[in-house]
């Protein structure tokens, strides 16, 4: 993994900017693929980025967060 950070990642779902609080525990995240999708890119490409976490997904996608966590990536809070 490169020293530098080439790259930030504003990680939350598609409703946390645009639906009340109230209703995203009832909503579908969708960001399980596209996360490792995107977690692989910066593998092959050697690139470490920082990821500022919506702390509610965070507690919503658990394995997802500390997979970020484990490939070496930057957590910032969101």
């Amino acid at each position: 993994m490169s020293g530098e950070v080439l790259f930030t990642v504003d990680w939350e779902s598609w409703f946390n900017a645009t639906e009340p609080k109230e209703k995203w525990n009832d909503l579908e995240t969708l960001v399980k693929e596209p996360t490792i999708y995107l977690l692989n890119q910066l593998d092959k490409y050697r690139v470490r980025a920082i990821f500022y976490v919506l702390g509610w997904l965070r507690d919503k996608e658990p394995k997802l967060y500390e997979e970020i966590k484990t490939r070496g990536h930057i957590i910032g809070s969101h």
